[in-house]
């Protein structure tokens, strides 16, 4: 379940598995104000739009004064990435729907530094974009020397098992990403691997690799806790 708060509402949304008069692999999405749960909606796309990962939550505000809530899935079938938004007036926009496809993870997404950053991953290498406005086109790091699929997508690394989804997460003046990746067919050769984004968005940092982590199977999860406030 994803979980965030946007207009002074918990939202969550989550992936159906059926029942309860849904579809399967409909995008379902409710909100908390506090004191009740509305009803869980599904998107009122036609035709309909099925999700095959996880759905992600975001609040990109790029102007200080148009705050509105992201979502994203890959998309059931296809494997391209969904992408939508809701306005401070309810109103959810229409899916994007991208040109790339063979993506195989779920999507992370964060604001940093003016910009609204997605992750994902095929087999074999990470995908990595920004746009820096609702109305901006996605676009690949400038550090990336590759760009992938026509959707603004750059590609981090490949000839890699990437078998976990991208993490994300923001410390300080830093986008920090993580993956666990197999450097070969074995389970027991899985390692977390780590990089990050300078402040100013332009170059990322070598993967580090944490050579005790070779039998994690799990998907990495990355919180920011800053013990000091600064």
């Amino acid at each position: 379940i994803a979980m965030i708060e946007f207009q002074s509402k918990l939202y969550q949304a989550i992936r159906s598995a059926g029942g309860g008069g849904f579809g399967v692999n409909l995008v379902l999405t409710r909100s908390f104000d506090g004191t009740t749960w509305g009803n869980w909606l599904k998107d009122g796309s036609y035709p309909q739009i099925y999700a095959y990962s996880d759905v992600a939550l975001a609040t990109f505000d790029p102007t200080g004064s148009d705050n509105r809530l992201y979502q994203a899935a890959r998309q059931s079938g296809s494997n391209k990435v969904l992408t939508r938004n809701l306005n401070e007036n309810g109103n959810w926009s229409s899916w994007e729907i991208d040109t790339q496809t063979g993506v195989t993870g779920s999507i992370a997404m964060i604001p940093f530094n003016g910009r609204l950053y997605q992750a994902t991953r095929t087999y074999s290498s990470v995908l990595t974009r920004y746009k820096t406005g609702h109305d901006e086109p996605w676009q690949h790091d400038a550090e990336t020397a590759q760009e992938v699929g026509g959707d603004g997508w750059g590609v981090s690394r490949q000839s890699l098992v990437y078998n976990s989804n991208v993490e994300m997460a923001v410390l300080k003046d830093r986008l920090y990403q993580a993956i666990r990746v197999n450097t070969t067919s074995s389970l027991t050769t899985s390692r977390i691997w780590t990089r990050y984004l300078d402040a100013g968005g332009t170059s990322w940092s070598e993967w580090t690799i944490d050579p005790y982590s070779q039998r994690a199977l799990s998907d990495v999860r990355l919180l920011a806790f800053d013990a000091n406030g600064d």
